[in-house]
Parts: structure tokens; sequence; C-alpha cells
């Protein structure tokens, strides 16, 4: 017991020394550039592996989709969406050990999802990002679909607050 103890201590200690002198911001800027355009190209390997396993999407409907099954709503032949998706990052916030990263985002979608049908219109978009041995990747993501009153009243201190509740849970591990 002593001896695995001091096993894992070591195991933290390097993945911490590991993580020293990184910058998260730039390398989860890098990884959600790698993922849109992954997406853009409809390129099902990439996605395979940007995409925690574990992941889920809640959709405005309230429906939980699969990593497979959004996967396969991006890489459908009839899949049109993504050359319509426009996001804009409202705040990003880290966790203290830099591997665990929630962001909220404006995002405007129009086009043809399959399953879905016909989507259009405007968003708040909340993902969580884990950092693992295989870098980062996506987690969880929850789409909101925005009233007209709710465009206008969006404020950086309710997703402060949402997001320090967030940051204050242990995600899963790879």
């Amino acid at each position: 017991m002593v001896r695995e103890r001091s096993q894992l201590v070591r195991v933290r200690v390097l993945g911490w020394l590991s993580r020293v002198g990184r910058d998260p911001d730039r390398e989860l800027q890098d990884f959600k550039e790698e993922f849109e355009r992954a997406s853009r190209k409809k390129d099902r390997e990439a996605l395979c592996r940007l995409v925690h396993p574990d992941f889920s999407m809640v959709t405005p409907d309230g429906d939980t989709v699969s990593k497979c099954e959004v996967i396969e709503s991006i890489v459908a032949p009839e899949s049109d969406f993504m050359p319509h998706f426009q996001r804009e990052q409202r705040q990003c916030a880290f966790n203290a050990g830099c591997d665990l990263a929630r962001e909220v985002a404006d995002v405007t979608i129009a086009g043809h999802i399959p399953g879905r049908g016909e989507v259009a219109g405007e968003y708040t978009h909340s993902a969580v990002f884990i950092l693992g041995d295989r870098g980062w990747r996506f987690f969880g993501n929850t789409l909101t679909r925005k009233s007209s009153e709710r465009r206008r009243s969006s404020t950086p201190s309710t997703v402060q607050a949402e997001t320090a509740n967030v940051l204050d849970a242990n995600p899963p591990r790879e």
C-alpha cells in the first residue's frame, strides 16, 4: 500500500513537471482550431482522436448525444451546417491544474444536421475540455437556444458564476 501510494505521488509530480512552462490558453486555442478544421473537412479519424470517449452533448431540445452520434452528424454526406457555423468565445476558464477548461461562447448555426433536420439560430455553447496523455480532448458540450430577449441580456457575471461551479468538479481521467 505504501509503495503504491509513493508511485502515485511520483506519477502526479512527473505529470506536474511536464506541464511547467506551458501556455494552456495557446494549447487549447490550437486544439479548438484543429477540431474546427477536422469538422469542416469531415475528418472522422481526427474527430475520433479529438473527442474524449466519454463525451456527451446536450442538444437545445434536451436530448443527450454520444461521441459516435456527434461525429456521425458532422461527417455525414448530407450534413452541411459547418460552413455556416460561427463561434465567438465569451469566456474560457481553467482549473488550478490547467488540465480542465470550460468555455462559454455565442454560436450561430444554419444548415442540415442528420437526425435533426434543418437548424438555424443563435445559441449559447458551453464546452468542457480535459487535458490527458493524448493532449486536449473535447469532453462535453451543451447548446442552449437563445431567445431574442436573452440575446440582449447575456452577462459575463452569469457566465463566470456558472464556470466557477463546473471547475470545482473532478472530471474523469483518460
